[in-house]
C-alpha cells in the first residue's frame, strides 16, 4: 500500500480477509500537515490507532527520519520500520540537458494542489521568470483535495491558470 489512504483502506482490508491474512507492505510517503502540528492531540492519537490497527504485523517504509519517527510516537514497533532514501531522481547522477532557444520550457508540478506541496512557490516563480522575459509555461497536474485545509480550491486553481503561461489540468 502506497500513502496514507491506501494504508488505511488497504490494511482494514487485510483485517477482513476470513481465509488467509496476506504479508503487506505499507509505503507511508507522508502523514499530512494535520497531524504533525501542534494541538492535533486527538488526531494523532486517533491516526496512530488506526495506523496500529491497519499495518498489523506488516513492513513499514517511510522516506524521512520525521515520519519513522512519528510512527514509532504512535506505538509501532521501530523494527518493523524500513527508512529508505526517497524516490526523487538523483540529480547529481542525471543532469538536466540544456533546453533549445528556439524551444519554450514546460515545467510541470504533479500531486495534489496543496499549498504545501509549493504550487503558490511555483507559480510564483513562474510569473517571475515570465516577467523577466523568459518563455515558460506551468503545467499543474493533479486535483484540489477537499478533505485538505491546506488545499487549493477548484475555483481558485481555475483564476490561477488564467493567468498566461499556467495550466490546470485537474
Amino acid at each position: 500500500h502506497v500513502a496514507l489512504k491506501p494504508v488505511l483502506f488497504g490494511g482494514l482490508a487485510v483485517r477482513l480477509a476470513i481465509f488467509r491474512r496476506p504479508a503487506t507492505v505499507s509505503a507511508v510517503t507522508g502523514l499530512g500537515i494535520e497531524f504533525t502540528r501542534a494541538g492535533a492531540g486527538w488526531k494523532k492519537r486517533t491516526l496512530g490507532w488506526a495506523l496500529r490497527l491497519a499495518v498489523g504485523r506488516g513492513q513499514i517504509i517511510v522516506q524521512n527520519p520525521e515520519n519513522r519517527d512519528s510512527l514509532i510516537g504512535f506505538g509501532i514497533d521501530p523494527r518493523r520500520i524500513s527508512l529508505i532514501p526517497g524516490s526523487g531522481v538523483d540529480t547529481d547522477h542525471f543532469a538536466a540537458l540544456p533546453a533549445p532557444n528556439e524551444t519554450p520550457l514546460a515545467a510541470a508540478l504533479v500531486g495534489r494542489m496543496l499549498r504545501s506541496k509549493g504550487v503558490l512557490d511555483a507559480i510564483g516563480a513562474v510569473r517571475k521568470l515570465r516577467a523577466g522575459g523568459l518563455a515558460i509555461e506551468l503545467i499543474l497536474a493533479g486535483p484540489a483535495d477537499p478533505d485538505s485545509r491546506d488545499s487549493l480550491s477548484d475555483a481558485k486553481l481555475a483564476a490561477l491558470a488564467r493567468e498566461p503561461g499556467i495550466e490546470w489540468l485537474g
